[in-house]
């Protein structure tokens, strides 16, 4: 669909959007003047009508013809300015959560990017882009019809259509933020799966394909039978347009019929034996393309799940699988593809114990990367996996091809335990060595690297892939000339491999060598880069960067934005960055790239061994090499986070945020950092950004959504995102975590439990994982069950200061108490910079009332995790709790000297305050607290507090009010409404309050003893008894004790 407008008139109304003709029409009518303002839907700039090129063309045409007729005017109304109101549907009525409030929209909030004029930039490159592609031998075929292949012509990615938004008339948006109405869910306790209904929606907005040549043959003798007939009908129609022509031609005046023919004849005569020649000529080329020097596209993968036919025929399964076999030995990559199309199809004929199932599996990792659709393939992916679970221990394709997947999509520890495993029960296979190579370098085990290294080393007819792995291991360890030996070798049993090819191109790179760096660039171009897509798109960008190094940058440019639109990539994108800037020394920031690579593997080393400063230096150190590197930029944010550095790290983003605006991932970082800042506002408004992106329908969106629900704790749209995003990405684990701990709040413990069963699966290492189940178990199952597990995760984490804390805990909390001391002395003695160590101590020290550790050991913990202000309010708060006000004071101050606007962080100081008789004081931190947070319910309540306390009953009871209108289940408030209607009278307002405080927090004893107070009012002595006694039974150090148990005999 073509561009469309939105026209500001001269009274300042903005109408629309309308296409061009349109435009032409109102200017015909006399609607528009001309001199309006315009642009392009849906953010372009302002400009003048006449300052679009399309739009001037048509009211010059309206000028010079007077009118203008519209195309299609029967299937449109007429153009006017019109408000389209959203059309309701009576059918479907979501239910929401009473007590969340929908964003509204401001126009003070709205933080959009220009992406209209930023597209129309790319738009001006689309010539020479279509030049590039035409220089390097990829001209555009003509469209075909979807084929069952499974493979498809890349396709390069219109980037306008991003913002082409298919609507004809000005619709009112939604006022919510995310584009949907949030559901409250019914049942939180398991993930719905509508997979099946998720593939039937995909496959309708999937792109039509286009099978190239490499999956087409042709019979020729099939067809020159029909070559004679062929001529015939060309010729007939040949005929009929010469008379056509003549027709035409015809003059009226002194001109005879007999000529006429005459003439039509003689044409006839001598243009039917040129057709058939024409025919017969283009027909061989078309015949016999082999002669011709062609280059050909990508071509990408339909990953999809094999269906079962009605009836089992385990012949033509049988048939297929050697079929398949036979293609996969080939090891091309098209030829891996003809091959999962037999497995499948052998799969379809038979799918109970069928090893196809393992061959599909790893053909499809392997091919993975040149997927359609991205998203469906790992749902596939894992589904299959999920299915062939039980293989994973006997069968050594099913174990390969889950581990190439996990390692593919970043979750290199699950691959690693799904091989050890396979390893420690049957003897490996090379592929499996192969695949275990690779996986130990990425998870950083080097040790046992080197002992597989080894062993594959001595195999005497090495697989492409295990050349390319033992490559990878000589690189890690920076052993160039022993990569050069390797890829000498390599080369002469694999001379036509492109990864190979690419890796030596790679290498003669690295050493300064561009001649040859050159030639094996040209070589991977007569081979069509192997018709993959990805690795299409990196030799477009080594094409691109030799391009830089002779200086030429524009091409170079075009090269990598060639690339980008086949392969999104951050590093290229910085590159690209770069050679737009222009100049030589950007052309050696390039060349640069390895140490800036190098620097950020040594702070991920760091983070992850929780040397905060050399991590810190090393991302600077690579920040600082190169700026507009994308991934060290989103490394340093990052760490700043983690650091507790919001300010710093929301700077980093909203700085790339600007340099690079179409990089939606740059969005997805900012909008994690003001979550966990508590800057919920702008994360708002980050997330309408977002929603108005490609992304909008993907797991990343909803799981930011997720999270920001979860912050606000509005717990049921937390779970209800965190459903969506699992739905859309079955194997993010950081979400079915997120939704385990939700679960464990609200003591659901069997769901929480399974969604731990699938964090720990994606994530077997991750130790905070593993003591979340563990605490389930206690719950379930008891201290003993919980301690067992705990000491065999030991086993594999020795001395991990969190495991040992928990099994100490569990000791005491089941009366163990020489145990408790055991563990208790052996964890004092790590002396461990671990937080799990300190939290530990905390604990101990609570439980003996030794206040002074607890502030001792709540100082370590500050400095060891200075980001986590969250633990800070924590620990603050169990100060206060302790009555150990100063103490708490210094606390939150602490928080709000590294955030100020840390929300209950001047809630805290208010109650503290309070409790130090300072009112004054009080008043000033409540004040502060509604200015920096505004949307929550803390500040207003506490301010109410305070105004209760000056007995400014009216204020207090506004502000408690305001309080609940931002969250209807807060206690605090709704305690304070119930005490203010109970001194006022309204008993029975007063006992709904306390009521609905109740229901959220049954534990309050002051709950039970206001509502006691009130039955006794109002003459209901048994349920005032009843409240008096849970009191009492919740409060066992009650002050009024005494008083209360004289009440309770006198209501007796």
């Amino acid at each position: 669909m073509g561009k469309k407008y939105r026209v500001k008139l001269l009274n300042d109304r903005v109408v629309g959007p309308f296409v061009t003709e349109q435009i032409g029409e109102l200017f015909a009518k006399g609607h528009l003047l001309g001199d309006e303002r315009c642009q392009i839907f849906p953010v372009g700039d302002w400009q003048s009508l006449k300052d679009f090129a399309e739009i001037k063309a048509m009211l010059l045409k309206v000028t010079q013809e007077g009118n203008l007729s519209v195309e299609n005017s029967g299937d449109r109304t007429q153009t006017f300015a019109r408000i389209n109101k959203p059309k309701n549907d009576s059918n479907k009525n979501p239910v929401k959560d009473k007590n969340f409030q929908e964003f509204q929209y401001k126009k003070e909030d709205l933080s959009r990017v220009d992406y209209g004029a930023l597209e129309e930039k790319y738009q001006e490159d689309v010539k020479d882009l279509e030049s590039i592609e035409e220089e390097l031998g990829h001209v555009k075929e003509e469209e075909k019809s979807e084929n069952d292949d499974g493979i498809e012509k890349t396709r390069i990615i219109n980037r306008s259509a991003l913002n082409n938004v298919d609507v004809d008339k000005t619709v009112i948006v939604n006022p919510n933020p995310f584009l949907e109405k949030i559901e409250e869910v019914e049942n939180p306790l398991e993930v719905e799966s509508n997979s099946e209904e998720d593939d039937k929606e995909e496959e309708k907005k999937e792109e039509v394909l286009n099978t190239s040549e490499a999956t087409e043959f042709i019979n020729v003798r099939e067809l020159l039978p029909d070559l004679k007939q062929v001529v015939s009908v060309a010729e007939k129609e040949f005929e009929d347009k010469v008379r056509e022509e003549a027709l035409d031609d015809e003059e009226p005046v002194n001109k005879k019929e007999e000529e006429v023919e005459e003439v039509k004849k003689a044409k006839r005569k001598k243009t039917t034996p040129i057709v058939a020649l024409a025919f017969i000529v283009i027909l061989w080329v078309l015949l016999f393309p082999e002669k011709e020097v062609k280059s050909l596209d990508p071509v990408r993968v339909k990953i999809q799940f094999p269906i079962q036919a009605e009836f089992l025929d385990s012949v033509k399964s049988v048939e297929a699988l050697n079929k398949g076999l036979e293609y996969y030995s080939q090891g091309t990559y098209l030829s891996k593809i003809k091959a999962s199309l037999e497995f499948s199809k052998s799969l379809h004929h038979q799918f109970k114990n069928n090893k196809a199932l393992g061959y599909l599996i790893l053909s499809y990792a392997e091919v993975f990367e040149n997927s359609s659709d991205e998203n469906k393939a790992v749902r596939t992916l894992f589904k299959l996996i999920e299915i062939a679970r039980s293989k994973l221990l006997s069968d050594a394709n099913v174990a390969a091809g889950s581990a190439l997947f996990y390692k593919k999509i970043g979750k290199a520890q699950s691959a690693n335990r799904i091989l050890e495993n396979f390893i420690r029960i049957n003897k490996p296979t090379v592929s499996v060595l192969t695949i275990y190579l690779d996986v130990l370098i990425e998870v950083g085990n080097y040790i046992e690297a080197r002992k597989v290294f080894d062993l594959l080393l001595k195999v005497k007819k090495k697989r492409e892939a295990t050349y390319l792995s033992l490559i990878n291991f000589y690189e890690e360890n920076d052993l160039q000339d022993k990569v050069s030996e390797l890829l000498t070798e390599a080369r002469n049993s694999y001379p036509k491999s492109i990864p190979l090819l690419l890796k030596y191109a790679k290498y003669q790179f690295d050493i300064g060598d561009y001649k040859k760096y050159e030639a094996v660039l040209k070589v991977i171009k007569t081979l069509n880069s192997g018709r993959s897509p990805r690795y299409y798109a990196k030799f477009l960008e080594y094409t691109g960067i030799l391009a830089a190094i002779k200086k030429d940058n524009n091409q170079a440019a075009k090269l990598f934005k060639l690339a980008l639109r086949i392969h999104e990539s951050d590093e290229l994108r910085s590159k690209l960055s770069l050679l737009e800037l222009g100049g030589s020394t950007n052309v050696e920031k390039i060349i640069l790239e390895s140490k800036i690579v190098e620097l950020m593997k040594k702070a991920k080393n760091a983070v992850k061994e929780r040397k905060w400063e050399t991590a810190f230096i090393n991302a600077i150190k690579a920040s600082d090499l190169d700026s507009s590197y994308i991934p060290s930029q989103l490394l340093l944010g990052n760490i700043q986070v983690k650091r507790g550095y919001y300010e710093d790290a929301i700077g980093t983003f909203n700085r790339m945020k600007k340099e690079y605006p179409l990089n939606k991932k740059i969005n997805v970082y900012l909008v994690e950092a003001y979550i966990k800042a508590f800057k919920l506002n702008k994360a708002e408004i980050e997330l309408r950004t977002i929603s108005q992106s490609k992304l909008s329908d993907s797991y990343i969106f909803y799981s930011l959504q997720a999270k920001y629900y979860l912050r606000r704790e509005f717990y049921e749209n937390a779970i209800s995102k965190f459903k969506e995003s699992i739905k859309r990405n079955p194997v993010n684990d950081d979400d079915y975590f997120q939704l385990a701990k939700i679960y464990l709040k609200f003591r659901k413990f069997k769901a929480a439990k399974n969604m731990l069963t699938r964090s720990i699966a994606l994530d077997p290492v991750n130790v905070e994982y593993h003591t979340a189940y563990a605490n389930i178990l206690y719950e379930l199952e008891g201290a003993e069950t919980a301690i067992g597990y705990l000491r065999n995760l030991l086993k594999q984490n020795r001395d991990n200061p969190k495991i040992l804390g928990d099994i100490a805990i569990y000791y005491y909390k089941n009366g163990e108490n020489l145990e408790f001391q055991e563990y208790k002395k052996r964890i004092e003695k790590l002396a461990s910079t671990d937080a799990s160590f300190y939290e530990f101590l905390i604990y101990s020290a609570e439980l003996d009332d030794r206040d002074d550790d607890v502030i001792k050991y709540g100082k370590e913990l500050i400095k060891i995790n200075p980001g986590d202000l969250d633990v800070q309010i924590k620990l603050g708060k169990s100060l206060y709790d302790k009555g150990l006000y100063k103490e708490a004071l210094a606390m939150f101050e602490s928080i709000l000297a590294r955030l100020a606007s840390f929300p209950r962080a001047n809630y805290y100081l208010a109650k503290t305050y309070i409790k130090l008789k300072d009112i004054k004081k009080a008043k000033e931190m409540a004040d502060k607290e509604v200015a920096n947070n505004p949307t929550l319910e803390f500040g207003y309540f506490i301010l109410g507090e305070v105004f209760r306390i000056q007995k400014k009953y009216r204020e207090a009871e506004l502000n408690f009010k305001k309080s609940i209108s931002r969250n209807g289940r807060y206690v605090e408030a709704l305690m304070g409404m119930g005490w203010i209607k109970w001194k006022q009278g309204y008993l029975d307002r007063a006992r709904e309050y306390y009521l609905k405080a109740l229901k959220e927090n049954q534990n309050n004893g002051e709950i039970h003893r206001a509502l006691g107070y009130i039955y006794k009012e109002i003459g209901q002595s048994t349920l005032a008894i009843d409240s008096f006694r849970v009191y009492l039974d919740l409060t066992p150090a009650a002050k009024d004790r005494a008083q209360i148990q004289n009440l309770m005999k006198s209501l007796r």
